[in-house]
């Protein structure tokens, strides 16, 4: 009789577990898709709250490696033209992003001289972004309504490093990207020197501005599209490039390509995969992709400059932001 009742118990127990892992499956796998056939629903909608709480969780455990991501995004600039472009649309894209209370504040932006695993000497910035209030609400719900984003980017072109972190959470989170300048198409096979092993681990992307299959389908689905922003649309009258054709990155003169290295990391090991996913498809390749469309748009409005006139905007563009971020003192030469 006891060997029974036993027998009944484990085999209850071993059910409960199925359900539990059945459970994390049906989270992780099928509920995420819902949003997308539902109907829209205001974002204070209880049933989207339930859906969001869910995937904080009951996330189940994932794999621990780290991915090697290759983003190569082909770009009609000299390499000379884009040292000027490349800061010119950070400061320019800075100052979008921030409103009152939120936003960037730039700590620091000077030159450095050559540090152990940075490369030679350059430029040396270090940002905070404030956007606790500017996150969505069902981030905002798992996390601190003072949320912050470090940035610490050291730019000796045409090679630049660039570390984002975070530590609102117990454990940290960080993105580190390597970027290399090349005067070419996007077709040197390894401009990062991996070694044969990351090779075998590298994914490569090639983000294209103006005809992209994924970023153009979902950019004018959405509010941010503008015609004026649209590589295919617009025509720069200084430099006479424009309206660029599927086939550009074969046939423009002059035209380079920025690599990207990008890795993320997050010290809780079961988020791994998933917060890598996440922050790939929905952060980084959107922002290379909207970032680099606008900087070609914007043409007009840099074409001509040398690193004195980017450096006086970027100057000009700190004191603006430490002002909005609440910061009443002004930057060393941002009145010059």
């Amino acid at each position: 009789y006891q060997r029974r009742v036993r027998g009944k118990r484990e085999k209850k127990k071993r059910g409960g577990i199925n359900k539990k892992f059945g459970l994390c499956l049906f989270v992780y796998c099928i509920l995420p898709t819902l949003p997308t056939y539902l109907p829209y629903q205001p974002t204070n909608q209880p049933s989207n709250l339930v859906v969001s709480k869910f995937l904080v969780l009951f996330i189940p455990f994932l794999s621990t490696t780290m991915k090697i991501k290759e983003y190569r995004i082909p770009l009609p600039f000299s390499l000379e033209e884009y040292r000027v472009a490349q800061p010119y649309m950070v400061a320019r894209v800075s100052k979008e992003h921030s409103r009152s209370g939120n936003g960037v504040e730039i700590v620091a932006n000077e030159p450095y001289t050559e540090e152990a695993g940075m490369g030679p000497a350059g430029q040396f910035t270090h940002k905070i972004f404030k956007i606790g209030d500017a996150l969505p609400w069902y981030i905002n719900w798992a996390i601190p309504s003072s949320f912050v984003i470090e940035e610490k980017a050291w730019n000796a072109y045409p090679y630049c490093k660039t570390v984002h972190s975070c530590t609102a959470f117990k454990y940290n989170f960080s993105i580190s990207i390597e970027t290399r300048y090349i005067e070419d198409q996007g077709t040197t096979e390894n401009p990062f020197n991996l070694t044969p092993a990351e090779l075998k681990e590298r994914e490569v992307d090639v983000v294209d501005i103006a005809y992209d299959p994924v970023g153009v389908q979902e950019l004018k689905g959405s509010p941010k599209y503008k015609p004026e922003e649209d590589p295919t649309l617009y025509m720069s009258e200084k430099s006479g490039r424009g309206k660029l054709q599927p086939d550009w990155v074969q046939t423009h003169k002059p035209i380079m390509c920025s690599y990207k290295l990008c890795k993320v990391n997050c010290e809780t090991p079961k988020f791994q995969s998933w917060v890598e996913d996440y922050i790939h498809k929905h952060a980084l390749r959107n922002v290379f992709f909207e970032g680099h469309r606008k900087v070609f748009c914007w043409l007009d409005e840099w074409f001509g400059w040398n690193m004195e006139d980017v450096r006086r905007y970027e100057a000009q563009t700190q004191a603006e932001l430490n002002k909005i971020a609440g910061k009443s003192k002004e930057p060393d030469g941002a009145d010059q």
